[in-house]
């Protein structure tokens, strides 16, 4: 496993804007975030999407939200609407 580390306080935020949740996140960040969810814990089978998540204690536990906005975001925009 690789891991960052730094002690210099430039390093250390210029990290956190990197690997931060974004301000408005663009399309292809939430097709990107989406797909690395789905890999990370989906499963589709029988035409069901299943995305488990327990992790609700740190900040990947933010991730059901932004689940769920992705997909709004995405399936409006399929269906003609923008959202």
């Amino acid at each position: 496993m690789t891991a960052i580390y730094t002690g210099r306080r430039d390093d250390v935020q210029t990290i956190e804007r990197l690997i931060g949740w974004p301000d408005t996140p663009s399309a292809d960040w939430r097709k990107g975030f989406l797909a690395g969810i789905f890999d990370a814990e989906g499963s589709y089978s029988r035409g069901i999407l299943r995305i488990g998540n327990t992790d609700r204690t740190s900040s990947a536990g933010r991730s059901p939200h932004w689940t769920c906005s992705a997909l709004m975001s995405l399936w409006s925009r399929r269906a003609g609407r923008t959202g």
